[in-house]
């Protein structure tokens, strides 16, 4: 049986409120600094947990003394300079923490005088904390009576407006079958974590160099620790390693007949477009594995990929050209 290493890891860079750091685990195997650094990223940007506006709910407004009603994101509101769509955009960039206590809460926000409203004028609820509460969420051009109410709830990963019920979001709505009229659902996007760049070098461990060290340089949203994160980021990739048992099991070489043997997608790897290894690199760096993913790029998110310059994307589209291969289309 292979014999490894112990990994070491440790934080060597932080900053002063824990939003940015370093982490570095060593020695790994030859070629599993890329294998652990893309699983890490795609954990901690998907997976982690944090608090997320889920709705909001416009009531009891008033502009001019006439009432006024929101039905859509889409609307422009009397006496508002933002659109409702701005108005969500904007509740989104904000950072709210739920304690560990506290699952989801109805928070309220009220407003009249004209001028910026901001996060921090959102009422105090038990379990509730508003991170950065000098951030804009609208502006009052006239003075209009407002009063918004937000979901916020506790969750992980990503989860479509579409998909939210009314049970997901609010304690006092687990009978109803369909939204109160006026609620507008918003995109939920729960992880802190704002980037993670894996990047390996090589490491030496007595006479052996082939061994690599993997540095994750990530940033958070404030009123997070990017620690928690990687802390909370190893467990769950313990957890999804440790389940997977041999029990039970199987070998069914009848799983696929000889008619379906050619329909079995295979993924091409990277290696075939015969990029520089400093492309490469960047392109894995970025979740991109394989021709199969690249192809799913636009020429847009080639453009906002991290360390891939014009020579990069020059080079990437050239080298899938020859091959007959093409990003795909906006």
């Amino acid at each position: 049986m292979i014999e490894f290493e112990p990994i070491k890891i440790n934080l060597v860079e932080e900053s002063e409120d824990a939003s940015s750091a370093v982490v570095e685990l060593w020695p790994l195997v030859r070629g599993w600094g890329e294998t652990v650094g893309t699983a890490y990223r795609r954990v901690l940007m998907s997976s982690v947990s944090g608090t997320s506006a889920t709705f909001i709910y416009f009531k009891d407004c008033e502009h001019k003394k006439k009432s006024f009603h929101v039905y859509h994101e889409y609307q422009n509101l009397p006496g508002v300079r933002e659109a409702v769509i701005e108005i969500t955009q904007n509740i989104r960039a904000a950072s709210f923490v739920l304690d560990e206590e506290t699952e989801m809460v109805t928070v309220e926000l009220t407003a009249s005088k004209p001028g910026p409203v901001t996060a921090g004028m959102i009422s105090a609820h038990p379990g509730f904390k508003v991170v950065n509460p000098d951030e804009v969420l609208f502006h009052l051009e006239e003075e209009t009576n407002i009063t918004l109410k937000i979901g916020m709830k506790k969750n992980r990963g990503f989860i479509p407006a579409t998909q939210l019920r009314p049970s997901d979001v609010s304690k006092d709505w687990k009978s109803r079958s369909s939204f109160p009229a006026g609620v507008i659902r918003i995109d939920c996007s729960h992880s802190p974590v704002i980037n993670v760049f894996p990047e390996t070098v090589q490491e030496r461990v007595g006479e052996d160099g082939s061994y690599q060290r993997l540095r994750l340089s990530m940033s958070v949203k404030d009123g997070y620790r990017c620690e928690d994160a990687f802390k909370e980021a190893t467990e769950m990739l313990k957890t999804h390693f440790e389940r997977i048992s041999f029990d039970d099991w199987h070998v069914d070489f009848d799983l696929y007949s000889k008619k379906d043997e050619d329909e079995v997608k295979t993924f091409r790897p990277l290696s075939e477009l015969g990029l520089r290894p400093r492309t490469e690199n960047a392109l894995r760096n970025n979740g991109i594995d394989t021709i199969d993913s690249l192809e799913m790029v636009t020429r847009k998110g080639l453009k906002s990929l991290s360390r891939v310059g014009e020579v990069a994307q020059r080079e990437v589209l050239d080298k899938m050209a020859k091959v007959g291969l093409s990003l795909r289309e906006e």
